[in-house]
């Protein structure tokens, strides 16, 4: 449990809970920093795994796979 101290204009109050949960930001495939996210169709929407720009398979401008999702990369 974190607490934390806020100020207003009528006084302070501390105020506890749990922290919040951190979003996995990290490449899924080698932990760097994922900068950027799949496009890759999954269901009704989209793969959205993070990807660092080493493994990042871009397609067209604003369009990025990651290995499993790029069409390029599809066995016939």
């Amino acid at each position: 449990m974190r607490c934390q101290l806020i100020r207003t204009s009528t006084g302070t109050a501390i105020v506890c809970g749990p922290l919040p949960r951190a979003k996995p930001t990290a490449c899924w495939e080698c932990w760097r920093p994922g900068v950027f996210q799949c496009d890759g169709p999954v269901g009704t929407g989209t793969c959205d795994r993070y990807l660092c720009l080493h493994h990042r398979c871009r397609a067209e401008a604003g369009v990025d796979y990651c290995r499993e999702c790029d069409p390029s990369l599809r066995l016939p």
